[in-house]
């Protein structure tokens, strides 16, 4: 069962959903799928999906700290950080969880904190915790971030090719690393400067 947004965790619906599949006694054959915006993770969502099968968690953070809440509007990080400390605490064997921020033009130099931040968590509980799944953004075409000037699309691909060699996840998410490489080659293409996207990221920025 996948459960996309708005946020599912603040959806009752979905918590009646879940605990009739476990008073039925059904949870044991099925798999679980959960957007979530880390804004609500409550000790009832973790009890109910620690009783199925196998629970798929995709994260949507798309930045560490300030770039979080400026990249998401109504996000605080002392939120979704906490909510990342108690998803890690939580200990759920039947979980697999996923960070997954679109990389853009707006956090393509700084997401290396993200990254960090996770790292350190799994370091904290001495497991691999959290995986990641970097995702391009592709629209809208002003928030690309090919549209960023030749200079500081390589700095940014200096930036994310030095994580790469001091990663402790590349050892264990072989999704990680060809993510990253093609970003980085998306980075370092020769792509034309386009003034009326840059003029339209402005004006969306402002």
């Amino acid at each position: 069962i996948y459960f996309t947004g708005g946020e599912p965790t603040l959806i009752e619906k979905n918590y009646e959903l879940l605990s009739l599949c476990v008073e039925k006694g059904y949870m044991k054959q099925i798999e679980l799928m959960f957007n979530t915006n880390l804004t609500n993770i409550n000790d009832r969502f973790l009890s109910l999906i620690s009783k199925f099968k196998h629970v798929m968690l995709n994260l949507s953070v798309e930045g560490f700290g300030p770039e979080q809440e400026y990249l998401r509007s109504n996000s605080k990080w002392s939120i979704v950080s906490a909510n990342l400390e108690k998803l890690a605490a939580a200990n759920l064997p039947n979980a697999h969880m996923v960070i997954t921020p679109v990389i853009q033009a707006c956090n393509v130099l700084t997401i290396t904190k993200l990254f960090d931040y996770i790292e350190s968590l799994n370091a904290k509980y001495r497991r691999n915790v959290f995986y990641f799944m970097p995702i391009m953004l592709t629209e809208p075409y002003h928030l690309d971030m090919s549209i960023l000037p030749k200079e500081t699309r390589y700095e940014a691909a200096e930036i994310l090719t030095a994580y790469t060699k001091k990663s402790k996840a590349m050892s264990y998410d072989r999704f990680f690393e060809p993510r990253l490489k093609l970003i980085i080659s998306k980075l370092k293409e020769d792509t034309p400067y386009d003034a009326a996207l840059v003029k339209k990221f402005i004006l969306f920025t402002r």
